[in-house]
């Protein structure tokens, strides 16, 4: 089975929480965010070419095969958080999943086709498993199945199967772990992802005359312009565009820094097939045809992803839009203790639910005292 690497974090009996990083960094830049949910069964996953998903990088300009190796990652049932540019394989993951036209068998069979995933699929098979603790509900076989313990391999799959069914059952358990399990419980109402948090995410990044974003030219300059050199130099300036001086607080802008000087160089090739990516993906009838409750965050002072994109989400009975006030493109560093809030609160209404009163949210949020202040990452401020 082919999976992209993560790291599993907070409590493994916990209900699952996949996050999804942005451009630039890989998923632990949102340590932070993870680190707000101790109970939950914490999934971050490093797209292609990022942290434990470097070996990866081949396909990292393969947005369908990206998309397949998500869909193998993320556990059953999870609520998703994706940030910024990874917003996008959020939506489109959820939408391949949700769309009865898509035959997911026969995109397995594309994907596979690929020279460069024959090769990584030939790599990853070498490699131990990654065999942690999970429960898989397969509802058109009624198993339900409890998973053993293994050492660690970063590329490795999240689940497979030891029973308390029969051998054959057991196997077909394991076969169908994944991406065709995902196919499995749409059929039978039990959703594969139970909800999504964007975080200063965009279906569509540029902009255009009916959509607020960054400037088309801007985006193709850097498509035809940027060398490995100026790579660096950009990768730098998008740290910087996140710290906002009339936002940020003394320890978001610390943090950033530091990452900034030690976070492992990504190679110019994925940042490019990013950037190219950014350019042409347009996921907007994805958010559209969304159906399940959503939680859109923006940041007031965001720089990269306009604020005014809340706006969409105005009067819609799945999507819900909220602008923090005091933060840029990391409300979650900026404003932690508001963010955690709105985030749990979220999480509330969906276990509670299948559909969301917003209303009802909106009243729950503002009836609720803010916690106090405390530092993203744990320490005294």
């Amino acid at each position: 089975m082919q999976h992209l690497g993560f790291t599993r974090l907070g409590n493994s009996q916990g209900y699952p929480l996949a996050i999804i990083h942005g451009w630039g960094c890989d998923g632990s830049f949102l340590l932070p965010l993870a680190k707000m949910f101790p109970e939950r069964d914490i999934y971050l996953i490093d797209l292609p070419g990022y942290g434990q998903s470097a070996a990866l990088a081949p396909i990292a300009d393969d947005f369908s095969a990206t998309i397949y190796y998500l869909i193998n990652t993320i556990p059953h049932g999870a609520d998703v958080i994706s940030w910024s540019f990874g917003t996008l394989y959020a939506l489109r993951a959820i939408s391949t999943i949700n769309n009865p036209c898509v035959n997911l068998e026969s995109l397995a069979q594309t994907v596979l086709a690929n020279p460069e995933v024959k090769q990584l699929c030939a790599t990853q098979c070498g490699a131990p498993h990654d065999i942690t603790h999970y429960r898989i509900e397969c509802h058109s076989k009624g198993l339900s199945t409890t998973l053993s313990e293994r050492p660690h391999d970063s590329l490795a799959p999240h689940a497979l199967a030891t029973a308390n069914a029969s051998d054959d059952a057991c196997a077909d358990a394991i076969e169908r772990t994944s991406l065709l399990a995902s196919q499995l419980c749409h059929q039978h109402d039990f959703p594969y992802i139970r909800s999504l948090v964007t975080i200063c995410g965009s279906p569509r990044f540029p902009s255009d005359p009916n959509w607020r974003g960054l400037s088309p030219v801007k985006i193709l300059k850097c498509n035809t312009e940027l060398t490995p050199k100026h790579l660096k130099r950009l990768v730098h300036l998008f740290y910087r565009i996140m710290i906002d001086e009339r936002s940020a607080c003394r320890e978001e802008s610390e943090y950033i820094h530091e990452l900034i000087n030690h976070t492992p160089e990504v190679s110019p090739e994925v940042l490019m097939a990013g950037i190219k990516l950014v350019t042409y993906l347009d996921e907007r009838p994805a958010l559209e045809h969304l159906t399940m409750p959503s939680l859109h965050l923006f940041g007031a002072h965001d720089h990269l992803v306009p604020f005014e994109l809340a706006q969409q989400f105005v009067g819609d009975p799945l999507h819900h839009a909220y602008v923090f006030q005091n933060s840029g493109h990391n409300p979650y560093l900026s404003e932690p203790a508001l963010f955690e809030q709105v985030v749990r609160t979220f999480f509330d209404h969906v276990a509670a639910a299948t559909t969301i009163d917003f209303p009802s949210f909106n009243a729950q949020l503002n009836a609720q005292p803010q916690r106090a202040p405390k530092h993203p990452l744990g320490l005294q401020s």
